[in-house]
């Protein structure tokens, strides 16, 4: 009932005659002021009084209230009206005055922003100081996230966990920032930035010489006392020694017993300051003085669990007189030890890392009951160990952009990375920060204007990869660009005119405003649509048609469409064959030996090409043939190979040439992991060498074409080799180094 009063009191003080002009001046005011708290609304009016005063308050959201001073609760976010009447009766219930006002509130939409943007940095082994490893430990990051690294030396990376190569040494601020677009109407975009100070620091020079003298004790033969003797004489040096008979120990100086007669090789390990390392070792001839007969006798054997080169089982063959109680302490080399007091043991051990270890075997009797070794024995064997590769990531990232035909705004990207992996994990960057996620996506940008746009693909934990490409997009839609230039031409047929030649455009969709540009390889152009040109000579021409499409719109690219054919000019209608000679010579490869370049040799133009490479001496590999100019072989095994050339000349003559090749040996071919990748300044890569040998570096652009070329002298292990890119155009490249009787190759971006 009271709602259906306060409905029919608006609706008579909205729609009756009564105007609340009439009023006396200043005796009502509905003014009223709003607090805003998350999603409530506190309204009060500024005017209140006694019971003679009635208020009637609706919120826009189909709610209302009579209470003086209401506080209203929105269910969702947005924009409302909330109005006010006020009306005053007198005592007698007449009403003297009434008002009316309204005051429009947004409510705004508000989430959590709970990312708190964290960092760590550590050097990374094997590589120089100034190489970092940077892990994200951003508190509630997720996958959507768009992430930007700034480097503090002008680079950026959008990788998770990058790895940065800094060019010089010195203290840069490295800033790490987290977007979270949280899709919710008029909310702004979570964001979250940490910025840490790096210092890199040139590593010092290695100058340290280990050395050590040893003393035996006179009273005992088969005590001795180690002193360390390096130069120079540093507290800050690390020493630890190992003894030969499986056992070690640390300090400057220090003393062992050893429990058996024998000789020994004794090691002494130094370390300056975490990076600088010297071993050098000496051997000792131990003898124990009055050896007590030992019931003792240590022994095991060793085999590979599974053929795994890094599984090694001990078989434990120690033999002892009955009822003897021992231990048995295994020590595996690798710092890693195994000790059983209950007998002995058939330990399997699994290494980390490829290696030549000392496996060994120390077997104690003891008085049954105690701990009081009565006899120790020992013995030693030598394993050689192989840790499998890890599976190589060789994914080869690559995605197309195509334009919309009815919007130039609105692009579709789609991975084509090889090989092609529909499970893996993709996310874009649309260079207008905004971004993306999925094997395809599309994205409609709001300004015209030249955008990087990158992939980043990811089909493990440590297989992960980039690349980046460049789209332009204009601000109205031109027609499409779908020239594809193309022309025939023929040989005028009088053949006292044979150097006459017709040249008929085929152009697709072309139009009368196009503009065309004939260029005929002897120095000569023409803008006709169909050329006849007469060359003064004899001879094959490269003839190359220009078509160019101005649109005239604003924001427009041209279209433009280019083809190239070789014309044979004035050859003879009758050719000779007997005449026609062809052979062919090759070449091998500086470094690739088993890579060979053919060339044809001919007095007559040469129309087709086929080329046969037969093996002689294996039953494995079948007859190649290849059909096409001048090409370049790589023999995948050593031997002798017939290879053959038929070739076609002008005049239909048929010629064939054979000889027999010689492949000595075969270049392996590897991948090389280029880094940082895409790359600004510099690019580096790491060859792995298993001897000491030059490495001859060389740097191609995606034509084929070499930019770069150096030579570094390689050592055994790692070596970093540093390419400066700064001068490069933007583009893709490929490095290709050779050292040994190995290729190894690696493709890259150039931003």
């Amino acid at each position: 009932m009271k709602k259906l009063y306060i409905l029919f009191s608006i609706a008579i003080l909205l729609f009756s005659n009564v105007s609340f002009a009439n009023f006396p001046p200043n005796t009502c005011d509905a003014q009223f002021t709003v607090t805003i708290t998350g999603f409530s609304v506190n309204a009060v009016p500024v005017m209140t009084g006694d019971s003679s005063v009635s208020n009637l308050w609706s919120f826009g959201d189909g709610t209302s209230s009579t209470v003086s001073s209401p506080t209203h609760t929105y269910a969702t976010c947005g924009t409302y009206t909330i109005s006010h009447i006020i009306q005053v009766n007198n005592p007698n219930g007449v009403l003297t005055c009434a008002d009316s006002t309204v005051q429009t509130v947004t409510i705004l939409c508000t989430t959590p922003c709970n990312l708190a943007a964290s960092f760590t940095s550590s050097n990374v082994a094997g590589l120089a100081n100034n190489v970092l490893a940077f892990v994200n430990t951003t508190i509630s990051f997720a996958p959507g996230d768009s992430i930007r690294w700034t480097f503090g030396d002008g680079t950026v990376s959008y990788d998770v966990n990058p790895t940065h190569t800094f060019a010089n040494y010195g203290t840069y601020n490295v800033c790490l920032r987290i977007v979270r677009n949280l899709n919710i109407p008029g909310a702004p975009p979570c964001v979250s930035e940490v910025c840490h100070t790096v210092t890199l620091t040139a590593p010092n020079p290695c100058n340290i010489t280990a050395a050590f003298s040893t003393q035996a004790n006179p009273a005992q033969s088969n005590s001795f006392v180690f002193t360390n003797l390096s130069t120079p004489t540093s507290s800050a040096n690390s020493a630890s020694w190992t003894f030969g008979d499986g056992s070690g120990g640390t300090g400057n100086s220090i003393s062992h017993v050893y429990s058996q007669s024998g000789t020994y090789i004794v090691c002494l390990h130094i370390t300056v300051n975490n990076t600088c390392t010297r071993d050098t070792c000496h051997t000792i001839t131990v003898t124990v003085p009055n050896p007590t007969p030992c019931n003792v006798h240590a022994g095991f054997t060793t085999t590979y669990v599974n053929n795994q080169l890094n599984v090694v089982q001990c078989s434990n063959s120690t033999t002892l007189d009955s009822g003897t109680v021992v231990y048995s302490v295994w020590n595996f080399g690798d710092g890693t030890a195994v000790v059983n007091t209950s007998g002995l043991s058939n330990p399997t051990h699994t290494y980390t890392v490829s290696g030549l270890y000392n496996i060994c075997l120390k077997v104690i009797s003891v008085i049954p009951g105690t701990t009081t070794a009565t006899c120790v024995d020992s013995i030693c064997q030598q394993i050689q160990v192989q840790v499998p590769n890890p599976t190589p990531c060789n994914l080869n990232p690559s995605f197309t952009a195509q334009v919309s035909p009815t919007q130039n705004n609105i692009f579709v990207f789609t991975n084509t990375s090889t090989p092609l992996n529909t499970a893996a994990s993709i996310s874009w960057d649309f260079g207008d920060s905004t971004f993306g996620s999925g094997f395809t996506a599309t994205h409609s940008y709001t300004n015209s204007g030249t955008y990087l746009v990158c992939m980043h693909i990811a089909i493990s934990n440590t297989c992960i990869r980039d690349t980046c490409i460049t789209v332009t997009v204009m601000g109205t839609n031109p027609p499409p660009c779908n020239l594809v230039a193309n022309f025939t031409w023929q040989a005028s047929p009088n053949t006292a005119n044979a150097n006459v030649v017709h040249f008929i455009n085929t152009t697709n969709s072309a139009t009368a405003i196009d503009s065309l540009t004939w260029t005929f390889g002897d120095g000569t152009t023409s803008h006709d649509l169909n050329p006849v040109h007469t060359f003064a000579n004899a001879g094959t021409y490269t003839v190359c048609l220009r078509v160019v499409r101005i649109f005239n719109i604003p924001g427009s690219t041209t279209c433009v469409s280019e083809i190239c054919y070789n014309v044979i000019v004035n050859v003879p209608t009758s050719i000779n064959c007997d005449s026609v000679h062809v052979s062919y010579t090759y070449v091998r490869d500086a470094f690739m030996s088993n890579k060979v370049y053919f060339v044809t040799v001919a007095n007559y133009p040469v129309t087709q090409e086929t080329w046969t490479i037969t093996p002689l001496n294996s039953t494995s590999a079948a007859t190649v043939t290849l059909s096409q100019y001048n090409p370049a072989y790589i023999f995948s095994q050593v031997g002798n190979y017939v290879v053959c050339l038929s070739a076609v000349t002008a005049g239909g003559c048929i010629k064939e040439e054979c000889d027999t090749i010689s492949i000595g040996s075969i270049a392996t071919q590897c991948e090389l992991i280029p880094y940082p990748n895409p790359a600004h300044a510099q690019v580096s890569v790491n060859a792995v060498l298993p001897t000491s040998s030059n490495i001859y570096a060389f740097v191609y652009n995606a034509q084929n074409v070499l930019v770069s070329a150096q030579t570094q002298a390689g050592a055994t292990g790692n070596n970093i080799m540093t390419f400066n890119v700064s001068n490069l155009t933007a583009g893709f490249y490929f490095i290709r180094l050779y050292y040994g009787n190995q290729v190894c190759i690696s493709r890259f971006q150039k931003l």
